[in-house]
């Protein structure tokens, strides 16, 4: 199906549409780091015999379409957090809904999957002692509007941090910042652009937005002619900072200088792409960075 395609069905679709969505959420800590802990939402007792420590700081990551629990995307970013200190990881599995080559249905169960994940973060607060001060939400493509829908709709508290990866455009408009994650649904929200215009945003809908080479195509991609390689670049990009935290920007006076490739404002060295910190350094507006064509990123 091509763009056009699929922007005339979901222009002819009757919003909004309610149907289910099964999503799974798997567990992950440093007691079982590869063998996710299938976990239940409303099971308490499961809770008190599970891997699940209060004590430890919490990370949801929520893939794209076509992905699984089981994609690049979560492994990466899943190993790079256990790799330094005990946490627990929480993967959200909507495959269900991702893993079908109709985008626009995929799309379509964004805003259910967010709200589903939201009632299991008030869940965890009321019944698995879970402080909303440790959690951080990081989503790709359309995993990042996930994270926007969550922030939404959680009831017992405020996202304290969510870190959007290139999310997705087809089908999102700038203007409408309640179909889409935007810089309201976090105390902090960090947007990391690496195919702005295709298949990811350009405009900046964070109140940190990056954008690594220009934000549009990644060196190492070749013609890249899908675009795929330089969409994913933005998670490899996350967990290689998760893993350094070396991502140093310059920071660019306005959109449109960062659209003319031109941003030469040396920053602080204590804003750095990726990191939790830069929601207590108040980090805000439009960053450029230059990275290398393969792990390791930096340059």
């Amino acid at each position: 199906m091509t763009y056009d395609e699929a922007k005339n069905e979901y222009d002819h679709m009757i919003l909004p549409r309610s149907a289910d969505v099964l999503v799974k959420f798997y567990l992950f800590t440093s007691n079982n780091p590869s063998d996710g802990e299938l976990i239940y939402m409303g099971d308490k007792d499961q809770f008190r015999n599970s891997n699940f420590n209060p004590n430890h700081p919490t990370r949801f990551i929520i893939h794209g379409w076509m992905s699984s629990v089981n994609s690049t995307m979560n492994i990466l970013i899943r190993d790079a957090y256990l790799k330094h200190g005990k946490h627990n990881i929480i993967v959200i599995d909507w495959s269900s809904a991702a893993i079908n080559l109709n985008y626009v249905a995929a799309r379509f169960k964004v805003e259910n999957v967010g709200k589903q994940v939201a009632e299991l973060i008030d869940f965890l607060n009321n019944y698995a002692k879970l402080s909303f001060n440790d959690i951080h939400l990081i989503g790709h493509s359309l995993g990042a509007h996930v994270c926007g829908f969550i922030g939404k709709n959680v009831k017992n508290g405020r996202i304290p941090i969510i870190f959007g990866l290139d999310p997705a455009l087809p089908l999102f408009q700038y203007i409408e910042k309640n179909k889409r994650l935007s810089n309201d649904d976090a105390f902090y929200v960090e947007t990391i652009h690496t195919n702005g215009g295709f298949l990811g945003f350009m405009d900046p809908i964070g109140i940190s937005s990056f954008y690594p080479n220009y934000g549009s195509q990644q060196p190492g991609c070749g013609l890249d002619l899908g675009r795929k390689c330089s969409h994913e670049r933005s998670f490899e990009l996350f967990a290689d900072a998760i893993e350094n935290d070396y991502f140093i920007p310059r920071q660019c006076n306005t959109f449109d200088d960062l659209v003319n490739q031109n941003c030469n404002n040396i920053i602080s060295k204590d804003i750095k792409m990726g990191s939790y910190l830069n929601a207590f350094r108040n980090a805000k507006g439009i960053f450029y960075l230059p990275t290398s064509s393969s792990k390791p990123f930096r340059r």
